[in-house]
């Protein structure tokens, strides 16, 4: 009896090493491709009233609109 189970114990854990040591190999032959181009409009947000929302232009060291009187 002890035999049969370290046999089977044996067995299994060969068998669980194989199946765990077994690579698929992976191939990247698909390549991305952008098909289209999304544009939003310039007001596609929405200001919280209660606070200030700065505009600030491209270098960011000025503050060209206070968002909070755009609603």
């Amino acid at each position: 009896m002890n035999k049969h189970l370290t046999l089977l114990i044996a067995t299994g854990s060969l068998l669980t090493a194989a199946i765990v040591s077994m690579q698929i190999p992976t191939t990247v032959d698909a390549k991305v491709k952008i098909t289209t181009n999304q544009s939003y409009k310039k007001t596609s947000f929405l200001i919280n009233s209660n606070r200030n929302a700065y505009v600030w232009n491209a270098k960011y060291n000025q503050k060209l609109h206070n968002g909070k009187f755009y609603n």
